[in-house]
């Protein structure tokens, strides 16, 4: 219990403000809440049970430079789509949504989540508690739960932009948020 305790405060504390948070605020704004919260869920469980078995294994985590290269990649390549659905007035997404299944928002969310929060502090939090409570479920349980909550708060300011915004607003909001959000990754990177 000590083990889940810890991990659900360090995530969740680490979690607050961070880039994943404000990226699950403008899928929020995009696709229903429901599917951001499973996909976020979805995505956690994958990418924290990745840490913790590296972490349980290992004791640390690789090196994750490559990862965040990508992520920052993935979060332009959000925000020019977003941007292209400002600029366009979303017509053509009309179209589209009617042929898209309606798993594809939770998986857009789950694989958007998933590669941005590889070699995130939560990850790394993660990899760290399990190498040091050797406990993987109880780490788990706690990191997610935590995700869950953080992120939750992030689904809620994003649902409710959506009531005062028009469509094309938020889609400049969100197209400034992800490119942003690379840009500075990438900058981090390579600056």
């Amino acid at each position: 219990m000590e083990a889940m305790l810890a991990a659900f405060t360090m995530v969740f504390l680490a979690e607050m403000g961070d880039k994943t948070q404000l990226l699950v605020m403008g899928l929020s704004m995009r696709f229903p809440w429901q599917k951001v919260m499973a996909g976020v869920v979805l995505a956690t469980i994958g990418n924290h049970l990745l840490a913790g078995i590296i972490g349980v294994v290992c004791g640390s985590f690789v090196e994750g430079r490559t990862i965040s290269i990508a992520a920052s990649i993935l979060f332009i390549i959000f925000g020019l789509y977003a941007l292209k659905d400002a600029v366009s007035g979303g017509e053509e997404e009309e179209e589209e949504e009617a042929d898209v299944s309606a798993e594809h928002p939770i998986r857009t969310v789950a694989l958007a989540f998933f590669i941005a929060e590889m070699g995130d502090k939560t990850q790394f939090a993660t990899a760290t508690l399990a190498a040091k409570y050797g406990d993987l479920v109880w780490i788990l349980c706690g990191t997610t739960m935590a995700m869950a909550l953080a992120d939750g708060l992030g689904i809620m300011v994003g649902a409710a932009l959506t009531r005062f915004l028009p469509k094309e607003r938020i889609d400049l909001i969100s197209a400034v948020v992800f490119i942003t959000f690379g840009a500075f990754g990438l900058y981090e990177i390579f600056g």
